[in-house]
């Protein structure tokens, strides 16, 4: 009877241990450095060049291994976090935006509508996006989770993405 118990024990816990591990957790200073550094077109946190106006960051915020600059229009700086499942993204999706929502929480907020199913490409699902004002205007925060569909195979994608206006 105690071998059940473990393997019923067991077997409760693999979907937590199949699941991605949780990145760790997006804090206030990462986001006031963020802002620090598009003063300076981020030129002391820019990689390598990856495309015309896009580089890679040696900045990574929230546990991200996936930052990136885009000076391409506006300079915006943008992580990601990649999941296999819909029900793996969403908590993380939830936590990235509590931590956002905490230490913007006198930026106007406002909800990023998802858009409808596609065969190919991104999606939106739903997101919230964080306008500066003040000091701050200009400035603007998303929190993101999109479908990415490719050859039939949906990926999800979290995003926390900043862009400066001026």
């Amino acid at each position: 009877m105690k071998l059940s118990l473990v393997a019923v024990f067991g077997l409760a816990l693999a979907p937590a241990v199949w699941a991605p591990v949780a990145h760790a957790q997006v804090d206030c200073s990462e986001i006031r450095r963020v802002m620090v550094e598009a003063e300076t077109d981020f030129s002391r946190i820019k990689g390598n060049k990856l495309d015309d106006g896009v580089f890679e960051s040696h900045y990574e915020i929230g546990g991200s291994h996936d930052c990136t600059i885009d000076l391409s229009l506006a300079p915006s700086y943008s992580c990601d976090f990649q999941f296999e499942r819909p029900d793996w993204a969403y908590t993380p999706y939830n936590l990235r935006l509590g931590e956002v929502r905490r230490c913007l929480s006198s930026w106007k907020q406002a909800d990023i509508k998802g858009e409808p199913y596609r065969d190919e490409g991104y999606r939106m699902l739903e997101g919230v996006r964080f306008e500066g004002s003040g000091e701050y205007d200009g400035k603007e925060w998303a929190v993101t989770i999109q479908q990415h569909m490719q050859s039939g195979q949906a990926h999800y994608h979290v995003s926390v993405e900043f862009t400066s206006y001026n």
